[in-house]
């Protein structure tokens, strides 16, 4: 038995032992709240550590779905089973050496009678809830458009509606090795259809409807998206010399064959035991240039037909196989456009605003200068006699001199006579 197989049947043995018993321990200390919480928190962890390993199925609800599915074949889904199972039996077991049988026999779903209620119904109920369940598997997991850190969690939150929704009713198995392993240890069979036939007819409806209803288109596949360019493969096939249709090469003038790309996909039926929903993302690139073949092709001049292709090992058909690696030309400096000459803006004169003249202050009218009065003649001082000196009486001035007049031209001549 391959080393894979044991591997992933462990991880799904350990999930569903974890699962089980989380489960009685939370119904015979808690309540219905704390059960639901309790089954979608442990989902969520289990999901997230061992998904990787073996796609956290831990129910065999979820590993039908899967198997319908064509995301495992049915010797990995026997294995799967056989684990579960197992997982929540020991579960079981452990409980009923560490308390007692009653508490193994109380986690065991058994319907409970109300109105209207019977084992076909409590059936009907555990098939709806565990077809959302495995619904959310399928758009989280199989689906390549949904992100793939979401699914731990939207698994987990669906565990926890469906037992609210339905565990006062039937129990709120939503897994049949959760009811396994309590119904064996307790001998509790009641209520087999609920918890064992309701969940694998949900698993075949959610199946049903994602594979032909909202299922992902048929060119959105797994394949397409692995085999796309990378941005440095686009870039150097963008700037790749063109080969014309006989495999002339444009750059040089030199004249090869065409190499043919054969792309090696792997088909859906070719999957192998424990390949698990998330394997899309862990298989390597498949891609293969294949020169065997070139029938067909027209023999070009000055060109050698090709010799008989000789034995090769698979080491050299490998490294055939490989991408030719492009070579990234030179590319050719491009002239640089002449920016166009911007006219150049009219200069703008603004417009003169009117002047309004201001008034001018009135100037006040000089005021007359006073005319300066004439000053007294000074009346002539007479000097006073020194002591001992007979005073002199006063005389008058003399008179002035008299002033010759000039006699006019007429009379001039009447004095020469």
């Amino acid at each position: 038995m391959p080393q894979m197989w044991v591997r992933n049947a462990v991880a799904e043995g350990i999930g569903a032992f974890a699962l089980t018993f989380v489960a009685i321990l939370t119904i015979a200390t808690g309540g219905l709240t704390s059960y639901a919480l309790a089954q979608g928190l442990i989902v969520l962890a289990l999901v997230a550590a061992l998904g990787h390993v073996s796609g956290g199925h831990f129910n065999p609800a979820v590993t039908l779905g899967l198997l319908l599915g064509r995301r495992i074949d049915i010797v990995g889904a026997v294995m799967y089973w056989a684990a579960q199972l197992i997982g929540g039996i020991v579960a079981a077991v452990v409980v009923l050496l560490v308390m007692s049988r009653d508490v193994v026999s109380a986690a065991a779903p058994d319907p409970v009678s109300v109105a209207g209620l019977n084992i076909i119904g409590a059936m009907a109920l555990e098939a709806i809830a565990v077809f959302v369940v495995v619904l959310v598997v399928f758009g989280t997991i199989v689906d390549q458009r949904a992100p793939l850190s979401a699914y731990p969690f939207a698994i987990g939150l669906a565990y926890v509606g469906g037992i609210f929704a339905i565990a006062e009713l039937t129990g709120g198995a939503l897994n049949p090795a959760r009811g396994f392993g309590p119904a064996v240890v307790g001998g509790e069979w009641g209520g087999i259809l609920s918890w064992l036939v309701g969940p694998l007819l949900g698993a075949v409806l959610a199946w049903a409807v994602f594979e032909f209803v909202i299922g992902a288109p048929p060119e959105v596949t797994d394949d397409a998206v692995l085999d796309a360019p990378t941005g440095d493969e686009a870039h150097a096939r963008d700037n790749a010399p063109r080969r014309d249709e006989r495999g002339v090469t444009a750059r040089d003038g030199s004249q090869e064959p065409a190499p043919v790309l054969e792309a090696a996909r792997p088909s859906q039926s070719s999957l192998k035991v424990g390949d698990s929903p998330t394997a899309r993302f862990k298989r390597p690139r498949s891609a293969s240039v294949s020169t065997e073949s070139r029938r067909g092709q027209e023999p070009v001049p000055g060109h050698s037909p090709d010799p008989k292709p000789t034995p090769k090992s698979e080491r050299d058909t490998d490294r055939e196989r490989q991408p030719e690696p492009l070579s990234k030309p030179e590319p050719e400096p491009k002239p640089e456009p002449r920016p166009e000459p911007r006219p150049e803006p009219k200069p703008v004169t603004p417009e003169p605003e009117p002047v309004t003249p201001e008034p001018e202050p009135a100037t006040p009218e000089p005021e007359p200068e006073p005319r300066p009065e004439p000053l007294p003649e000074p009346e002539p001082v007479t000097p006073e006699p020194e002591p001992g000196e007979p005073r002199k009486p006063d005389t008058p001035p003399p008179p002035p001199p008299p002033v010759a007049r000039e006699l006019p031209p007429e009379h001039k001549g009447l004095l020469d006579d």
